[in-house]
């Protein structure tokens, strides 16, 4: 039989409720190297799909009598695009959480950028901790 090893393995979960509604919490690990990595690459990725979608928003006549439509499919397809890669970092229906089922893409550009702070203030706050612990444990 083997011994039982405890450790605190959700040290870096983070629970946050949107906007202080305690019916809306996201999770979120800043401590999880796949789960950063995925969350700027989407930051990244927000700024790229903005850029492509301001040009295409460009190249449509105005003045036709399809434009208004041709522009809110593009934004619809870009909420939709952002909306899925929220839920795949997050859970699904996270976007329509965060959103309040609005199909509003500044309100998810919103969150994002609300959660950056969290990612500085984990690794200010644990990068001496964690330093210590390992010293003080003898592995540093």
């Amino acid at each position: 039989m083997s011994e039982k090893l405890n450790f605190d393995s959700k040290d870096s979960l983070i629970s946050l409720s949107l906007n202080g509604d305690e019916k809306k919490i996201v999770e979120l690990d800043p401590g999880d190297v796949n789960f950063r990595k995925r969350f700027f690459a989407l930051k990244d990725e927000l700024i790229k799909k903005q850029q492509e979608l301001d040009s295409k928003i460009k190249k449509i006549d105005m003045n036709s009598d399809k434009a208004v439509e041709k522009v809110l499919k593009l934004e619809e397809d870009f909420f939709d695009y952002l909306a899925g890669v929220i839920d795949d970092l997050f859970k699904e229906g996270t976007a329509m959480m965060v959103t309040d089922n609005r199909k509003n893409t500044f309100v998810l550009a919103n969150f994002i950028i609300a959660l950056v702070p969290y990612f500085e203030k984990f690794n200010k706050d644990n990068k001496d901790k964690y330093t210590n612990r390992l010293k003080d444990a003898g592995v540093l």
